[in-house]
């Protein structure tokens, strides 16, 4: 599911339906094929409006509107760290943040509080589902984020 097959590769996107997060690139394939990897990286292919969506959801389902950074890097509960999922670094982690506020303003904010990094929801309305549908949108109209 997260990497192409061999006899997939150089074949058009919409007819390769038998690894549907490949786009992600978040898994590679070794030279030989024998082994996978998973490096740490600033991922710039994930889409801003997908670690919105996962954030949002995260925050609405653990039922707070304060996490902090470290929390979204190494989960201290249940829950997977968006970090650990995305395959980022603490900096490259932040800087999706930072784009993920920028993308749908007032939504969220970064602050420092007693030394501690933390992510505030400042719309506690704010539908997981709103940056895909905006990603989507502008997909379709050519300029994706």
């Amino acid at each position: 599911m997260y990497t192409l097959g061999k006899s997939n590769k150089g074949v058009v996107i919409e007819e390769n339906l038998d690894a549907p997060l490949s786009q992600l690139h978040l898994i590679n394939a070794s030279a030989d094929g024998k082994s996978f990897q998973s490096k740490l990286e600033a991922r710039s292919n994930l889409p801003v409006a997908v670690v919105g969506f996962a954030v949002t959801e995260l925050m609405q389902r653990k039922q707070v509107s304060v996490i902090p950074i470290e929390e979204l890097l190494y989960s201290r509960d249940q829950y997977a760290a968006l970090g650990s999922v995305f395959r980022l670094t603490e900096t490259d982690l932040i800087t999706k943040l930072e784009q993920m506020i920028e993308y749908i303003p007032s939504n969220y904010e970064i602050r420092e509080t007693s030394g501690i990094h933390q992510l505030y929801c400042l719309n506690e309305k704010i539908k997981a589902t709103s940056y895909l549908k905006k990603h989507y949108k502008k997909e379709r109209s050519g300029a994706t984020a």
